[in-house]
């Protein structure tokens, strides 16, 4: 997936349920933000993405492996907020922050057992 110009929650609300009907969910994704500006998105709307990620495991299963890719300060942090709070989900979501896409694709092809 790859986002572009401002990202906001509505944007990434909309790429889960995307995720969730093309029956992607449960497959490893790399979410490339280096083409996106900035971020729309607060600390208060942080929690509520974790919130909806919580949300789609109840409904859907867990999700495959998340590597994410961010070359802005604001957007990396924001990606490195949201991976903490997964971690304390008390589920074994695998994620990779990084700043940039061969990186991040370097780590999903990285062997991974699968959960």
């Amino acid at each position: 997936m790859r986002a572009s110009g401002v990202v906001s929650l509505d944007d990434m609300a909309g790429a889960l349920a995307l995720q969730a009907a093309d029956a992607a969910w449960e497959f490893d994704t790399l979410l490339d933000l280096t083409g996106a500006s900035s971020s729309a998105i607060r600390f208060n709307e942080a929690q509520k993405l974790v919130a909806l990620i919580r949300q789609m495991i109840a409904t859907h299963a867990m999700p495959g492996r998340v590597a994410v890719a961010a070359h802005s300060d604001v957007l990396y942090g924001l990606a490195r907020m949201v991976e903490i709070a997964i971690s304390t989900l008390g589920q074994p979501i695998q994620t990779f922050v990084g700043r940039s896409v061969e990186d991040a694709d370097a780590w999903l092809g990285q062997s991974q057992p699968r959960r």
